[in-house]
């Protein structure tokens, strides 16, 4: 089996290492010997200044998470961000929050600095902090700040999702903060400030004054691609990357859902399985999504598909074969791709379960997926993409904006 993970646009960068955190009983003290920058360490001071803030977001709900052998507490607000006080992990506190947003748990081994060694220490960067969680940091290192420089960082977070930036505060002092959006249109900057734990709006003109450049980090998924021909041998996932065409970005997922499982036979090659116990099988080719979609379906219902077809299926073919091939009954209803469409696509899941749907991508043209669920409130909606042969939770618009129009979703009519 080839183990290889895909390739990414992300070349290696070096960054530089941030001052260690110490711990003590009154975490806005410095303890032993060590100095500790402001970007790592929490001060009385506020970054911004209370004239500056426009809104200040209200903790809707708590979580307890794990760091090693200690928990920590992540607030969220509307916006369903981590939020992260600086002083409650071991590691850089905004890297955290990115981590989080991810859906990956933090790996604080090796990366906290114990506060029992006077020999001066520093604990690993952001962007290798976000490495260890599993993810793929993507770092630039921006000479210029100012409002062109923040005008840079608004394109990066459309494409990537929120940015972790270094700003200047009183006495020249650094700070680590994490930007989620920027409205030049209402001249407002919606960031996450980990030296409060809070999550605020501030004015535009705030941050163009406190961002003199540096480093720019966010984090990207793994994803794997298929292959331009098709593949000999099926695995899970196929890692030859041929073009990296992402179907959904980053900023539209909310949740990567790891496999729980994989199983492999020598005469069909390897499918993994959800938490939920579907399959998640990767397409064979850039033009093969209908076949492993309904693949995926087909495993679904208890059948199995025709492994040496999928293999060969190098094209979109949407005929209703595979799943009449596996003895099983195709339906087909017609939605609407307006938010009363998306309401339709629920009630048709929960009335006969999961439904491949063919997207429309400006790119990589017609994609076949598998949606298994619809939020109560039509927000988010998790589904399978054989793309990259992984379940992901994604926001509603992110799939209804690449629906045409009359689309037609198929799914397996029950007791056949």
């Amino acid at each position: 089996m080839n183990n290889n993970t895909g390739s990414t646009n992300t070349k290696d960068q070096e960054v530089a290492e941030s001052p260690a955190l110490c711990f003590s009983e009154a975490p806005q003290r410095l303890c032993d010997d060590e100095t500790v920058a402001a970007a790592q360490y929490g001060t009385e001071d506020d970054i911004f200044y209370e004239e500056e803030i426009l809104k200040n977001y209200e903790t809707l709900r708590k979580e307890e998470k794990a760091a090693g052998r200690d928990t920590f507490v992540v607030k969220y607000t509307e916006n369903d961000k981590a939020i992260v006080d600086i002083n409650t992990v071991g590691i850089d506190a905004s890297a955290a929050m990115l981590i989080i947003d991810r859906g990956k748990d933090l790996n604080v081994s090796g990366l906290r600095t114990s506060k029992k060694k006077k020999k001066k220490k520093t604990e690993a960067s952001p962007a290798k902090t976000i490495e260890s969680a599993g993810l793929t940091p993507l770092a630039i290192r921006m000479f210029g700040g100012g409002l062109g420089g923040v005008q840079e960082i608004n394109k990066m977070i459309k494409n990537h999702g929120p940015a972790l930036i270094t700003i200047q505060g009183a006495a020249s002092q650094e700070y680590h903060i994490v930007v989620d959006d920027i409205s030049n249109k209402n001249e407002e900057v919606r960031l996450r400030d980990p030296n409060k734990g809070r999550e605020i709006t501030v004015a535009l003109s705030a941050l163009t004054k406190r961002f003199v450049g540096g480093l720019i980090i966010q984090s990207k998924y793994e994803r794997t691609y298929p292959g331009m021909h098709c593949n000999e041998d099926m695995i899970y996932p196929y890692a030859e990357a041929a073009v990296d065409m992402d179907i959904f970005y980053d900023e539209e997922i909310l949740r990567v859902h790891s496999p729980v499982r994989e199983e492999c036979t020598k005469e069909e090659g390897c499918v993994a399985y959800s938490a939920n116990g579907t399959a998640l099988i990767q397409q064979q080719s850039i033009r093969g999504s209908f076949a492993a979609a309904a693949a995926m379906l087909i495993i679904d219902n208890g059948k199995t598909p025709d492994y040496a077809t999928l293999k060969k299926t190098c094209a979109e073919d949407e005929e209703f074969s595979p799943l009449q091939d596996a003895s099983l009954m195709p339906m087909e209803t017609r939605i609407a791709t307006s938010k009363e469409g998306i309401k339709d696509l629920k009630e048709l899941i929960e009335k006969n379960g999961s439904a491949l749907v063919t997207i429309h991508d400006s790119i990589v043209g017609d994609h076949t997926i598998v949606v298994d669920e619809i939020s109560s409130d039509l927000k988010n909606v998790c589904l399978r993409d054989p793309n990259h042969g992984w379940e992901i939770t994604v926001k509603s618009r992110a799939l209804r904006k690449r629906l045409k129009g009359g689309d037609i979703v198929i799914q397996v009519k029950k007791n056949a």
